[in-house]
């Protein structure tokens, strides 16, 4: 419908083009351009990478399926209905675009922040239609409150799991438990719910999420990386690479969040057009003004997007440094815990591969055995 009444889809995107935002192809290499080819192979790759590897909800969704060929098939599944849906989201934002192209509804006061846009383009389109805003609303919501049940699940336990069962009493009725997790629910809850207050004073909920999952996913990334690509990486190893990554990525992003919050960091959003408004209302020109005071270190103007893979490299330097120091000589690696790509540089013990190592075997079963 939105489409239709921007004149079709290729005026859609003739107008996009017309704008810049179609700019897929941008191959600066400076990391301080927010969005470029770069920063979406890379950093978000390194993000994705995250998500579907190594996070704790995914990792307990796919030990929920019985054998590794139907594992597979659930990352193909996955792969492809994610494609869908970004492309979905892509062309919304295109769409919207076109819409308001000759007129931002930011700069003419009917939105007074960049995440009502898609509201207020849902109400501008399809608010004559009875039942589609509402519709629009329930969805939203339930993808939101789906999404949001299971994270806060999966952090409760892994918080009562990693720092507070070895406070509780090994004969604590699993009821107690189970109302103790309730309350690590309500707290992360409220705190969540005191973070969005803050997200309007840093350049949008999006920026915000991926600056502030940043921390942790490139430390996370980098730990499992040690341990899946590198032999020698240890335990020591791993915990001095994982601290290095969380405090660098933490003093980047809070010095990044810091310099925007305050208004000392330029501002990255592509221009805008009035020309098409026709408000009585006086424009409020001011809110996509240049900045032209004096600009922080290139270190904490650093895309958002690199937040992730630049705690990674840092978890994974300190980390093969600090196991390179401590290693011990009659050290012993299972070679079914490296990835296949780098089991060239385990020692002389080779990966023999049990003539029961199918797709159909069950996921709790080891595939493979050492050979001495």
């Amino acid at each position: 419908m939105g489409l239709y009444q921007s004149g079709g889809v290729g005026n859609v995107f003739k107008i996009a083009r017309d704008g810049g935002r179609l700019d897929v192809f941008n191959f600066d290499l400076d990391p301080t351009v927010r969005d470029t080819f770069w920063t979406f192979a890379v950093g978000s790759s390194a993000m994705w990478m995250v998500d579907v590897a190594v996070n704790q909800g995914t990792l307990q969704r796919l030990s929920a399926v019985p054998t590794f060929a139907k594992v597979k098939l659930v990352m193909v599944l996955f792969g492809i209905i994610s494609v869908i849906f970004k492309v979905l989201t892509t062309i919304t934002g295109i769409a919207v675009y076109a819409r308001y192209a000759d007129c931002d509804p930011l700069q003419s006061g009917k939105a007074l922040h960049m995440d009502q846009l898609v509201p207020y383009y849902v109400m501008d389109v399809g608010g004559s239609i009875l039942g589609l805003p509402g519709l629009f609303i329930a969805g939203v919501f339930a993808a939101a409150l789906s999404t949001l049940s299971t994270n806060l699940l999966n952090l409760a336990t892994t918080i009562y799991t990693d720092f507070l069962s070895g406070f509780v009493p090994k004969s604590t009725p699993e009821k107690k438990i189970s109302y103790l997790l309730k309350l690590i629910v309500v707290v992360v809850g409220i705190v969540d719910c005191c973070l969005v207050f803050l997200v309007a004073k840093f350049g949008g909920i999006l920026q915000f999420a991926i600056s502030l999952l940043g921390i942790t996913y490139g430390s996370l990334l980098g730990i499992f990386t040690l341990g899946m690509v590198f032999p020698i990486a240890n335990e020591k190893g791993a915990l001095s690479g994982g601290l290095a990554g969380l405090i660098f990525s933490g003093f980047m992003v809070f010095g990044n969040l810091f310099y925007k919050y305050h208004g000392l960091l330029p501002d990255h959003r592509k221009p805008i057009s009035t020309q098409g408004c026709n408000v009585t209302t006086p424009l409020l020109s001011d809110n996509y003004k240049s900045y032209e005071g004096e600009i922080p270190s290139a270190f904490f103007r650093v895309s958002f997007w690199y937040f992730s893979i630049c705690g990674c490299i840092v978890t994974v330097v300190v980390g093969l440094l600090v196991s390179f120091v401590t290693r011990k000589s009659d050290s012993n690696v299972r070679p079914e815990l490296i990835s296949p790509v780098f089991q060239f540089l385990l020692p002389t013990k080779q990966l023999k591969k049990d003539r029961s190592c199918k797709d159909d075997i069950p996921l709790k079963r080891v595939p493979c055995e050492i050979v001495e």
